[in-house]
């Protein structure tokens, strides 16, 4: 199973995290398969082992907000 993510503004990526939770690749950009199979596995593990609040601030909210910041 692939989920399919057509849109550039998805609500808080809730269906892609969903997604990667059950290790389902997600296209949203051009892929090669065996990445979208690496890119799976990788953020299953992470989301269901990794993360936290403060991993998700860190990792992801922090880089967006800075580069807002900065413009």
């Amino acid at each position: 199973m692939i989920s399919i993510c057509t849109s550039a503004y998805e609500g808080a990526g809730q269906g892609i995290m969903e997604a990667g939770d059950c290790n389902i690749p997600v296209i949203s950009t051009k892929d090669h398969p065996d990445e979208l199979v690496e890119y799976a596995t990788t953020l299953g593990d992470e989301i269901r082992g990794d993360w936290n609040c403060d991993l998700i601030c860190e990792k992801y909210w922090k880089p967006v907000i800075d580069s807002k910041l900065k413009e």
